[in-house]
C-alpha cells in the first residue's frame, strides 16, 4: 500500500454508541441503484401531464373515427388492442361524424396510471369516451378506450 502525505488515516470507532441520536428512517433493506422510485401520478406536474396526453389521444381517436387523420398516428399513443377497437369502429362506419369533447377529467391513482373520460357531440345527441392511461418508459399510453 503506497503512503499518501495529505490523507491521514481514518479515526477508529469506539464501541460507545449510546450518544447516537435514532435514525429518522428505517435502515434500507436492499442496495439502492441510484435510481429515483418515485412513481408519476404523485403531483399536480404529472395530472397536468397526463390530461394533456388524454386530451391529445382523445383528438387523435374522433380524427381517425371522422377519417381526418390516419390510423397508424394513433399506434404513437394507444396499445395494439386500442388501436384495433379503433379501426374497427372506423370501419364500421355509417355513423354521424363525432363532434368536439367536453373538458376532459383525469383522476390518477398511486399505481403510475390515470383514468380519463369526456363527453362529445354526435348531431343532437352526446356520447362518452373513457380509458385508462399507464405511465410507461418514459411516457403515457393508452391501455383500455370506451367509446358510447
Amino acid at each position: 500500500m503506497t503512503d499518501h502525505r495529505f490523507l491521514s488515516p481514518a479515526p477508529r470507532p469506539t464501541a460507545d454508541t449510546s450518544r447516537c441520536r435514532p435514525a429518522l428512517h428505517p435502515a434500507r433493506r436492499t442496495p439502492h441503484d441510484g435510481r429515483s422510485t418515485r412513481r408519476p401520478g404523485s403531483d399536480a406536474a404529472d395530472a397536468a401531464s397526463a390530461r394533456r396526453f388524454a386530451e391529445l389521444t382523445l383528438r387523435y381517436v374522433i380524427e381517425v373515427l371522422n377519417r381526418r387523420r390516419p390510423l397508424r398516428q394513433l399506434r404513437e399513443l394507444a396499445e395494439p388492442r386500442v388501436v384495433d377497437m379503433v379501426r374497427t369502429r372506423a370501419d364500421a362506419g355509417g355513423r354521424q361524424p363525432l363532434g368536439l369533447t367536453s373538458a376532459v377529467r383525469v383522476q390518477l391513482d398511486r399505481r403510475g396510471s390515470a383514468e380519463f373520460f369526456a363527453v362529445y357531440a354526435t348531431g343532437t345527441r352526446a356520447g362518452a369516451i373513457a380509458g385508462h392511461l399507464t405511465y410507461r418508459r418514459g411516457g403515457w399510453r393508452v391501455d383500455v378506450l370506451r367509446i358510447g
